[in-house]
């Protein structure tokens, strides 16, 4: 903090490193004050000789509002004299005079000091300048948050996009690969189907065949059942033919003998 810098050889350096420490401008502003307030005279010059060198834009608004009071201090600084007439930016008052009446110099202590006076104006602008700082802070923060949140929301539609697009795809490679998994399957239906029925078909013909040759066989055998039933008969047949005209050829031999 500059101020706290230049009065650092003038004041406690508790109070220095106390000042330093605080979290905030506000809280700075018046832990300095009262080192100033306490640091006597010499202090209290230095520290409004300092404000002239750091803040002439407060310590001219603390002009315009106590002239007589900031000339008394900062006179010297100012190159006014204490007893020099000075033109107020007001308009004259009733007795026409524009001539401020200087006032002898005030002790600097206690309530009610010079100190004190400037130290809640210069918080006061101080607070001022932090809400107007705060205020931009939140609206750049609020819109930082909002482009933020934008942005976010756009990412967040790509994504979905992106998602919903590669559920797409997926989809389409599911019903592919489901119409490739059932035309193999109807294909393989279809070879074994075949092949079952060319193995039937195999089966049929060669029990077919077996039971053709099987009849064959059974017709053959028959056949020559036949044949000996028949070369028996003919046997027979000849036998008893034989055996028949024995017997005629014997009577006939009996029939002679008589």
């Amino acid at each position: 903090m500059p101020l706290a810098d230049a009065l650092r050889p003038m004041i406690q350096q508790q109070d220095y490193f106390d000042i330093c420490a605080a979290g905030t401008s506000v809280e700075k502003m018046r832990l300095l004050f009262t080192a100033v307030d306490s640091g006597g005279e010499k202090v209290k010059s230095a520290f409004y000789k300092s404000l002239m060198r750091e803040e002439p834009d407060l310590v001219l608004d603390i002009l315009k509002a106590e002239p007589d009071r900031v000339i008394n201090l900062l006179g010297e600084e100012l190159g006014i004299s204490p007893k020099t007439n000075v033109v107020d930016d007001d308009p004259p008052d009733e007795s026409g005079s524009n001539r401020v009446e200087m006032m002898e110099m005030q002790p600097l202590l206690g309530p009610g000091s010079e100190t004190e006076r400037g130290g809640r104006q210069a918080v006061d602008a101080l607070e001022d300048q932090e809400r107007e700082e705060g205020r931009q802070a939140i609206d750049a923060l609020e819109d930082q948050e909002r482009e933020e949140g934008r942005q976010a929301v756009d990412a967040l539609e790509d994504q979905e996009r992106g998602g919903r697009q590669a559920v797409y795809a997926l989809e389409d490679q599911e019903r592919e690969e489901g119409r490739q998994a059932v035309d193999a399957l109807e294909d393989q239906e279809r070879e074994e189907g075949r092949q079952a029925i060319d193995a039937l078909e195999d089966q049929e013909r060669e029990e077919g065949r077996q039971a053709v040759d099987a009849l064959e066989d059974q017709e053959r055998g028959g056949r020559q059942a036949v044949y000996a039933l028949e070369d028996q008969e003919r046997e027979e047949g000849r036998q008893d033919v034989d055996a028949l005209e024995d017997q005629e050829r014997e009577e006939e031999d009996r029939l002679l003998m008589l």
